[in-house]
């Protein structure tokens, strides 16, 4: 994609991946993508406005410093996998808890 905002409004029902190397794809209220197998962040934003918005499945690799996840308030990310610039890290559930905030890439009001 290029440097503008691609917003998600609606369920996507396709399989397969998202790669975000620059600008912004943003999954509202109502956009879901719960086939997607992974979610790749090598420079853009990734913004997520609530809960339950991939699987519990979902592998998130993150690279460069210009990579960010920004959660909406009361949102959580669940990860099956997360990689951060090459090296594995704790899957899990990600949100609002204040241990989060070390991971640098991550923002917003539900950090």
């Amino acid at each position: 994609m290029g440097k503008g905002k691609l917003t998600i409004d609606r369920s996507l029902e396709s399989t397969g991946g998202l790669e975000v190397n620059e600008g912004c794809v943003e999954f509202t209220e109502n956009g879901t993508w719960k086939n997607c197998s992974g979610v790749e962040l090598t420079g853009g934003t990734l913004v997520i406005a609530d809960s339950d918005r991939f699987p519990e499945s979902l592998a998130l690799s993150v690279t460069g410093e210009e990579s960010s996840l920004e959660l909406s308030d009361n949102a959580c990310l669940p990860v099956g996998s997360l990689s951060i610039d090459g090296a594995a890290a704790a899957s899990g559930f990600y949100g609002d808890a204040d241990s989060m905030k070390s991971l640098g890439f991550l923002g917003g009001d539900g950090i």
